[in-house]
């Protein structure tokens, strides 16, 4: 893998952050507070600073312990406890009004004799300690005694409390695991932001990740796969004579209460998930009369599966929901305070309950029409019996088709539909949608960073995500408890690179479900942001410093057969250097400060520079290629998808797309051949027809197995006229742009282009079937 970031960098920014002043700086607190006015003075924190609480008050108390260990860390020494109100002290009180402060809410006064917090509860006085932290240098952020001896609080007058209940964070420990040290950790980093629950993903088909006493064959064989990573996480070639299935690993229940006591003390819930009826076929290497085929099978290490393994369970088998419940049972005693246990019910491959005796004869006794609802079926049965055990039921939002269980939470994944349709029959939802939530998308160009499962979404991107959609009314929209970010583990083999897909879009997320919606504003959260790096730093945490992207928005001027190009990036504080001759560019390059006008086929070549100093790590590029077909009308013989169908001339707008699928520049087709004619308008001389495709595999979007040209003169009858074959391994690399070129001398006035759909190769996505064909250009020359 490559590097996420050099290590000596950020040892020598930290030694540069550690020996600034201990005077805080700029107040730059994440997520911004509903309310904060600066005051005049400033309060010393010292290792003599008393932490304060009501006598016999057991809450702030508690609250108190926390705030007096985590401040007195940086001193060497935890700081004194006192059940009385003193001067030069922290404080903790109750509010005079406690109905006028809400749920996790508080209210801070830092003067020069004492910082005073108000709180109703355990979190909101956490959270009161979180900003504070902030209001100190970073340096406080770096484990163990600092050497300080004391720190200067400015003044300052802050009331806070969260937009939403629901402030999530998930972690997929199925396909690779997760030690329990980086699980704390990733809570601290939960803790440190305002969030409040923390999602764990604890099964799926490449591992089990959870002791369960009844059922020791889980941890025994459940848990552990042939390690494949070199072959890519697609992969699901079976163990070979002689391998031992040694990749993986599970956590103890001693662990697991060790982990939600730990979460608990931070202010976050610990929400486990038990997939169910898919995702769980790892199961079946253990217990193997719970799937239809009753038959054993090895767990797989990708994401795919070879035919004949079943990744569901035999919803006609009453030993399916025994087991289950068996597990259950254990489940809600290790994780006492979640309000929810979820069960996952996405994705069921229904075709082992369509070909199954048992399946089927449990169909027919209850009179139901289908699979989906066959799927309700046993999703209404266990929510039965995990509402017996004093729980409630998330799942994601396929549980809604063949209707949703009555009292059950709905995690809306698959963009907002799920999540509206789930809020207008009177059902709590969690929005947490793909396209803006899943943390392990792309965040900068593919070519510039570690392996990811496609998709792009930035930190801009996250702080814009809204999550209560404009179409629901204030009723339904009450419905709406929060939001969640995903981080699924298929190619984030370890903790540091968890920590890289996650800071800063964790940061800018918590903005979003915290902070008053009217108060956001992306440039003064970008601001804060940095000094947010400097308590990364300190922590020595891992974060993508920013997208370097820099996006290219080109108008075809058709009259004037002339491109105005605009430029664009989003990395803070950063200056575009351009070219337009194809060169490098440099810090030395002309700046970019309004729409360059291209009038011939032209290159126009682009970096971020900060502070005098390059920061891409990659030039982006845009060729603007004038053609013999451009801006010529184009007939679609394909039917495009209509989330990727484009303009009428995306076809021939002499623009190539980047390696991002939903650039706008790709129009794409699912399962078909790419078939498109050009109509030149009249008969033309030309020598060469290139076709610019894209792969992405993770995406399932691969390139045609070969390109066709034929010509014409009456747009009915085509002769060939050439055909070039792929040469390219599909496999390697994943993600790329190719361009099939046909040459010879022809004269036609028709065009007709045939990207030819393959059968996508085993050990692929989508493997053994025709997927997606995405084009951006059909240039003619």
């Amino acid at each position: 893998m490559k590097k996420i970031v050099s290590l000596c960098a950020a040892a020598a920014l930290l030694l540069a952050s550690c020996s600034e002043s201990r005077k805080a700086g700029k107040i730059a607190v994440i997520p911004a507070p509903v309310h904060m006015e600066s005051g005049l003075g400033d309060f010393i924190l010292d290792k003599a600073t008393v932490v304060a609480y009501p006598a016999g008050d057991s809450v702030l108390a508690r609250a108190g312990g926390m705030i007096s260990e985590t401040l007195g860390a940086t001193f060497g020494t935890a700081l004194a406890l006192s059940p009385d109100t003193l001067s030069g002290a922290i404080v903790l009180e109750r509010p005079e009004t406690p109905a006028g402060l809400k749920p996790e809410g508080y209210r801070m006064a830092v003067s020069p004799d004492r910082i005073a917090i108000e709180t109703n509860d355990y979190n909101g006085a956490f959270y009161a300690l979180q900003t504070l932290l902030q209001l100190l240098p970073a340096e406080v952020y770096s484990a163990g005694d600092n050497g300080a001896d004391a720190y200067v609080v400015p003044a300052v007058t802050i009331e806070d409390y969260p937009r939403f209940g629901w402030r999530g964070m998930h972690l997929d420990v199925s396909r690779h695991f997760h030690p329990v040290g980086f699980v704390k950790r990733y809570i601290d980093l939960l803790a440190m932001h305002k969030f409040n629950r923390f999602h764990w993903h604890l099964t799926d088909d490449q591992g089990w990740r959870l002791e369960i006493k009844k059922y020791p064959l889980l941890t025994e064989k459940s848990a552990w796969r042939v390690d494949r990573n070199d072959d890519g996480w697609e992969t699901n070639r079976p163990p070979l004579p002689g391998e031992k299935a040694a990749y993986g690993g599970f956590y103890t229940q001693d662990e697991v209460r060790d982990v939600v006591a730990y979460a608990a003390a931070r202010g976050v819930t610990v929400i486990p998930e038990i997939e169910m009826p898919g995702h769980s076929g790892e199961v079946f290497a253990a217990y193997p009369h719970l799937s239809c085929l009753g038959k054993e099978q090895f767990v797989t290490p990708g994401g795919y599966y070879p035919d004949g393994l079943a990744t569901c369970f035999c919803a006609g088998n009453d030993s399916s929901f025994l087991f289950l419940q068996g597990v259950i049972d254990e489940v809600v005693e290790l994780f006492p305070d979640a309000p929810y246990i979820h069960v996952g019910g996405d994705e069921v491959d229904m075709q082992f309950w369509s070909n199954c005796p048992k399946c089927r004869k449990r169909m027919a006794e209850l009179g139901l029409k289908n699979t989906h609802e066959l799927q309700s079926y046993f999703m209404h049965r266990m929510e039965e019996y995990i509402n017996s055990k004093g729980k409630a039921i998330i799942g994601w939002d396929e549980i809604l088709e063949g209707g949703v269980a009555p009292n059950a939470t709905v995690m809306s994944w698959r963009g907002e539909a799920g999540g509206i349709e789930a809020a207008r029959m009177g059902h709590d939802v969690v929005m947490t949608p793909d396209t803006y939530l899943y943390f392990d998308f792309y965040q900068n160009d593919p070519q510039v960073e570690p392996r990811a499962a496609g998709g792009f979404t930035t930190t801009k991107k996250v702080y814009g995500y809204e999550p209560v959609p404009a179409v629901l009314t204030s009723d339904e929209a009450k419905h709406v408890l929060g939001a969640q970010a995903n981080v699924w583990c298929e190619h984030i083999r370890d903790g540091k690179h968890v920590e890289y897909m996650v800071l800063p879009r964790m940061a800018a997320l918590s903005e979003v479900v915290w902070s008053p919606k009217e108060a956001r504003d992306y440039e003064d959260f970008a601001g804060r942001l940095e000094t947010q790096y400097d308590r990364y730093e300190a922590m020595d945490a891992v974060y993508h410093p920013g997208a370097d992207r820099i996006v290219f928005s080109p108008v075809y001027d058709s009259a004037a057969r002339q491109f105005r190009v605009a430029l664009a990036t989003e990395f803070f504080g950063g200056v575009i250097h351009y070219t337009t001759d194809g060169s490098e560019p440099t810090a030395q390059s002309p700046v970019y400060t309004e729409p360059i006008r291209i009038d011939s086929m032209a290159t126009v070549r682009a970096i971020v520079v900060k502070d005098g100093r390059r920061v891409s790590k990659a030039v982006a590029s845009q060729t603007l290629g004038f053609h013999k077909g451009s801006g010529k009308a184009v007939k679609y013989n394909t039917v495009l998808s209509p989330a990727y169908a484009g303009s009428p001339v995306t076809l021939v707008d002499g623009l190539t797309g980047s390696l991002d699928p939903r650039s706008g520049l790709y129009q794409g087709c699912d399962g078909a051949d790419f078939d498109v004619i050009v109509d030149l308008g009249e008969r033309t001389k030309f020598t060469e027809v290139t076709g610019s495709f894209l792969q992405a595999a993770s995406s399932w979007i691969y390139l045609p197995e070969a390109m066709t040209v034929s010509i014409s003169d009456d747009g009915e009858h085509f002769t060939e006229a050439g055909r070039a074959e792929r040469q390219v391994d599909m496999g390697k690399p994943a993600e790329l742009r190719y361009l099939f070129t046909v040459r010879g001398n022809f004269d036609a006035r028709y065009v007709r282009v045939v990207g030819v759909n393959g059968i996508t190769p085993s050990g692929l996505k989508g493997a053994g079937q025709k997927n997606w064909i995405f084009a951006d250009e059909i240039f003619i020359r």
